[in-house]
C-alpha cells in the first residue's frame, strides 16, 4: 500500500504499525482511508446498502432538477422577467415532465402532477400565443396532460375548500391554458389530440371545461374563466359552430351552482340548485339570501371581456353580466352584517368587469354598483379599493380608472349629503371616506391579482384637487384620512407634496390635532420628509404649525422639531 510521505518522522514512525495492521484487513470487509492525519477504516456496506445509497443519490438529483424547474416555470407562471422559453428549454421541459409523470421523486414537494402540467401548460401557451415551434410528439404530450388533469384523472387536494389558493396546482395550470385549444389557431394541435379531424378533440375539450367550471375551489374557475380572454379575442368563425359558442357555455357553466336549496338532513347542509336555461331569468328569480356570491366570481370575470368585444355571444354575455352583478349586490348586502367580501376578493373581480365596461365610456354599471352600496360602508370600501387596485393591473384600466375617479369621488360625496350614510359605522365608515384618495394596493391585500408588470401608480393629485378639497370637509380630524392623504401624495416630488399637501393637511389636523397625533402612522415620518422643501414654497409657517399643535397633543417623534 502506497502513501504520502508526511514530512515528519516521529508522526510516520507512529502509524506504521497501524498502517501495516490496516493493510492486512480483508478489502470485501473494511474500507482503508488513508490521510495525512491518520487511518480510516470503517467497514464495507452490504451491496443492498450501497444500491440504495446509489438509487436515493439518483433520486436526490433529480428532486434537485425539479426543483430548478420548479423555480424557473413557477416563479415565470407568476409575473416574473425571468424571460421567454425558447424550443429547446421547452423541450427539455417536456421530457422531464414525462419522467416525473413516469417516476416521480420521493422527495417531490409538490403533488406529482403540479410541475410535469405547469411545463404542459407552458408549452401549449408558447406554441399558440408565441408560434415557437415543437415537435408534434412534444405537444401531443402537453395537450393530453391538459386535457386529462381538466378531465378530473388528478384528485382534488386533501386539503381544498371553496376559498383555497394554490396557483402552482395542476388543475389551476390546465384550467389556465384548456381555454386556448378552442381557439381556431388550435386546429392542427387538435388534430394531433384525435388523429384524424379535430371534432373529437372540441367535444373533449369542451367536456373537460365544463368540468373545470363546477370544480370545487374557486380559484381553478377564476384560471378558467381568465383563460378564456384567448377565446373571445379570437375573431369568430364563418363556417360552422363559433369557437365562442363553447367559451359562453363555459363560462355560464362556472356560476349554474351559485343557488342554495332546501336544508339537507343527511348531509347536514343546504343543498345546491343548477340553474336553468334561462340562466339571466333563473339567476334574477334566486331570493337574496339563496345566492352563494362567491360562485359569481368566475362567470364576472369571463364575461365582461365577453361583451366589449363585438363577438357573436357580446350581447347575450352583457346581459348575463348585469344580471351577475346585481345578484352580487343582492347577496352582499342582505348579510351585510355578517361582511362576506372581508379581504375585498369579489369587489376586485367586480372592479375589473366595471372598469373593463368603462373603457369605452360605458360608466353607467360603475355608479350602479356604487349606489347599491350607498348605505353599507364595508361593501363601498371594497369596491372603492376594488377600483383602484384593478387600475393598477394594466395601463387600459389604469387609464379608465383616471377618467372616471374625479366623477366617483363627487357622487360619493353626493350620496353622503343625501340620505344615504355611505361612512356610517366606527371603522369601515373612515375606511370608505379615506379609500375615496386612492392609494398603493399592498401586496397581500389580494390572494388573487392579475398585475402585467410592476403596479402602475395611475392617479394625479394635482388633477384631483377640485375634488380633494371637497373632501377635507367630512375627513378633517380622521387619523385614517390623514395616513391616506399622505400616500395618495407619493407620486409627487417633495416640493409638489409639500406645496399641494400642507394646506390640506393643516385642514384636516389643525380643527382637533388631538384626534390625529399618534393615531396617524405616517404623519410625523411625512412631515420630516418634506421639512427641506418647505422653504422653496413659502409654506414654512404651516408645516410650524403642524408639528407644534401634534407636539402640544403628545407626539414625541416631532418634538425635536417644534419650537
Amino acid at each position: 500500500m502506497e502513501r504520502q510521505d508526511t514530512g515528519d518522522d516521529d508522526i510516520d514512525a507512529k502509524l506504521a504499525p497501524v498502517i501495516a495492521w490496516a493493510s492486512c484487513l480483508d478489502r470485501d470487509k473494511f474500507q482503508v482511508h488513508e490521510t495525512t492525519n491518520g487511518v480510516f477504516v470503517q467497514p464495507t456496506p452490504p451491496d443492498d446498502v450501497m444500491e440504495k445509497l446509489q438509487d436515493s443519490n439518483r433520486d436526490f438529483e433529480r428532486f434537485s432538477n425539479e426543483i430548478q424547474l420548479s423555480v424557473r416555470y413557477f416563479y415565470k407562471t407568476n409575473g416574473s422577467d425571468a424571460g421567454p422559453f425558447e424550443q429547446d428549454e421547452l423541450e427539455a421541459g417536456i421530457s422531464s415532465a414525462r419522467e416525473l409523470l413516469a417516476d416521480p421523486t420521493s422527495f417531490g414537494a409538490h403533488h406529482p402532477w403540479d410541475l410535469p402540467t405547469v411545463i404542459a401548460a407552458t408549452a401549449l401557451e408558447s406554441r399558440l400565443l408565441r408560434d415557437v415551434d415543437l415537435k408534434e410528439e412534444s405537444l401531443a404530450f402537453a395537450a393530453e396532460v391538459v386535457l386529462k388533469v381538466s378531465e378530473g384523472e388528478v384528485p382534488t387536494g386533501l386539503f381544498d375548500f371553496e376559498e383555497s389558493y394554490f396557483e402552482q396546482g395542476a388543475d389551476r395550470s390546465a384550467a389556465r391554458t384548456l381555454p386556448l385549444l378552442l381557439t381556431p389557431t388550435a386546429a392542427p394541435l387538435r388534430a394531433l389530440v384525435d388523429g384524424a379531424d379535430d371534432s373529437a378533440a372540441i367535444d373533449r375539450i369542451l367536456a373537460a371545461g365544463l368540468h373545470l367550471a363546477l370544480a370545487m375551489v374557486n380559484e381553478v374557475r377564476l384560471h378558467l374563466a381568465r383563460g378564456l380572454d384567448n377565446v373571445w379575442a379570437a375573431p369568430c368563425v364563418q363556417n360552422g359552430s363559433c369557437h365562442h359558442q363553447l367559451g359562453w357555455e363555459i363560462a355560464k357553466a362556472t356560476m349554474r351552482d351559485c343557488r342554495l336549496g332546501d336544508w339537507d338532513r343527511e348531509m347536514g347542509m343546504r343543498s345546491v340548485v343548477i340553474l336553468g336555461e334561462p340562466i339571466a331569468k333563473s339567476l334574477k328569480d334566486t331570493r337574496d339570501e339563496a345566492i352563494q356570491p362567491f360562485r359569481l366570481d368566475a362567470a364576472i370575470r369571463a364575461l365582461a371581456p365577453a361583451a366589449m368585444a363585438e363577438i357573436c355571444v357580446s350581447d347575450v354575455a352583457r346581459e348575463l353580466l348585469m344580471e351577475l352583478l346585481r345578484a352580487q349586490r343582492r347577496a352582499l348586502g342582505h348579510q351585510d352584517r355578517y361582511d362576506l367580501d372581508q379581504r375585498g376578493t369579489h369587489a376586485l373581480v367586480t372592479a375589473r368587469a366595471l372598469l373593463t365596461l368603462a373603457r369605452n365610456g360605458d360608466d353607467a354599471p360603475v355608479y350602479e354598483q356604487i349606489d347599491a352600496y350607498a348605505d353599507s360602508s364595508s361593501n363601498l370600501t371594497n369596491l372603492l379599493r376594488g377600483i383602484s387596485a384593478a387600475a393598477e393591473e394594466t395601463p387600459e384600466r389604469a387609464a379608465t380608472a383616471q377618467r372616471i375617479w374625479p366623477n366617483v369621488i363627487r357622487h360619493v360625496l353626493e350620496l353622503n349629503n343625501s340620505e344615504h350614510s355611505p361612512f356610517a359605522g366606527r371603522s369601515y365608515g373612515d375606511l370608505a371616506l379615506a379609500s375615496l384618495l386612492p392609494n398603493p394596493t399592498y401586496d397581500t391585500q389580494y390572494l388573487y391579482r392579475e398585475l402585467q408588470d410592476e403596479p402602475i401608480l395611475w392617479w394625479d393629485p394635482q388633477a384631483l384637487r377640485p375634488e380633494v378639497e371637497s373632501w377635507l370637509a367630512p375627513a378633517n380630524a380622521k387619523a385614517t384620512c390623514v395616513d391616506q392623504l399622505v400616500s395618495f401624495l407619493r407620486p409627487l416630488t417633495p416640493q409638489d407634496q409639500a406645496r399641494l399637501g400642507l394646506p390640506w393637511m393643516a385642514e384636516l389636523v389643525l380643527v382637533r390635532p388631538g384626534n390625529i397625533a399618534n393615531r396617524a402612522f405616517l404623519l410625523a415620518n411625512w412631515l420630516i420628509e418634506v421639512r427641506s422643501a418647505i422653504y422653496t414654497t413659502g409654506l414654512s409657517n404651516t408645516w410650524q404649525q403642524i408639528v407644534d399643535a401634534l407636539v402640544v397633543e403628545g407626539d414625541s417623534r416631532l418634538a425635536p422639531y417644534s419650537e
